[in-house]
């Protein structure tokens, strides 16, 4: 019996990753607005900016920059380099201080990038280590402000990650969209 039940969980483990590696390379490429994200950071900041976006300037390694995104007006960008390369894209779309307008900013750009991308690879929504639906409106502000909350979606692709936060960040909240070059796991 306990044979026939670890007979079953290792062809499960045998067929499911194959088709998940499969599928993730069906997927389109990492991009964002038709940019590749890959190569020089410089050349990827001035296509950016060719695509409409407009330099806003520097912070640390990141470059700043603002335009529209999937649609969404006045998004700002981090793009961060090592190495002369692009290493991370940060999307971050503002919305209000009231968790309804969050999550549902969130849902809204996790459906668009599904539609995109397909199902997603991982996801989570936690508050001080309890699931969402336990936790009132008010605590889940409170935990994204301490920092106590995990709440994100991510996709794998053959080039990288996309990955959806919620965050609170100097006063203001974001719905935070990275792009990872050059990472296999979400």
């Amino acid at each position: 019996m306990k044979f026939n039940l670890i007979l079953v969980v290792a062809m499960v483990f045998v067929f499911a990753a194959p088709a998940g590696a499969w599928a993730a390379r069906k997927r389109p490429p990492l991009r964002i607005e038709g940019v590749p994200v890959s190569g020089s950071l410089d050349r990827f900041v001035k296509r950016l900016a060719s695509n409409g976006f407009m330099m806003e300037g520097a912070l640390d390694s990141a470059v700043l920059m603002v335009g529209t995104w999937e649609g969404y007006r006045a998004v700002r960008l981090r793009v961060h380099g090592e190495g002369g390369e692009v290493s991370l894209v940060e999307c971050l779309k503002e919305t209000t201080d009231e968790w309804t307008s969050i999550e549902s900013e969130y849902r809204s750009i996790v459906a668009l990038l599904s539609a995109r991308y397909g199902s997603l690879d991982a996801a989570a929504m936690w508050f001080d280590g309890r699931g969402g639906e336990v936790v009132s409106e008010t605590a889940k502000m409170l935990c994204l402000i301490r920092g106590k909350a995990t709440v994100y979606s991510a996709w794998d692709l053959k080039d990288g990650v996309v990955r959806v936060e919620a965050r609170y960040e100097k006063g203001r909240y974001y719905v935070v969209t990275k792009y990872i070059p050059g990472i296999k796991t979400a």
